[in-house]
């Protein structure tokens, strides 16, 4: 088994403030993990810093949490990002998973196509796929969820995931 390593980032906005005077982003974008080489979300919605407005995010699987997140070549995983701020009306995430040389480890896959969809960014000459909510996907009070897949690799790889949230 190889160890899963994580790196969140968690700018929150009060995003359901900046819809009501529309200065929403006008479109989803893909590498904004903060990844190496990369933004996050703050490049698009920067009304805050990075980490600045409380709030939580969070990664979970029962059996990756019961096996210390530690992961078995080419199986697959249903995984949950969730994302709380007290107040929040509006919610986005995006999410990536690397090896130690910046490419994809495994396979990221929409689990749920009306509220995820896939993307891909070139960094550092390296087609990163991303998973990213839709344009007003995450729209709910307080806390939103957001479910995909990832089919873990096949070799003896490493996988750092890379997730921003937004609120």
């Amino acid at each position: 088994m190889k160890k899963i390593t994580l790196f969140v980032f968690l700018p929150i906005l009060f995003v359901g403030l900046m819809v009501s005077f529309g200065l929403k982003s006008s479109g989803e974008k893909a590498g904004k993990t903060g990844s190496p080489g990369e933004g996050t979300c703050i490049d698009c919605h920067n009304s805050f810093a990075l980490n600045s407005g409380g709030g939580t995010l969070t990664l979970s699987n029962a059996m990756l949490d019961a096996n210390d997140w530690k992961f078995t070549a080419g199986e697959t995983y249903d995984l949950d990002v969730t994302i709380s701020h007290d107040g929040a009306s509006l919610f986005g995430f995006g999410v990536e998973v690397l090896n130690a040389n910046g490419a994809n480890s495994g396979t990221l896959i929409v689990s749920n196509s009306d509220e995820t969809q896939m993307m891909n960014a070139s960094v550092e000459g390296n087609d990163r796929t991303n998973i990213i909510h839709k344009n007003d996907a995450g729209l709910v009070a307080d806390t939103k969820t957001f479910s995909f897949q990832w089919t873990a690799p096949t070799t003896d790889d490493e996988a750092t995931f890379y997730i921003t949230g937004n609120a």
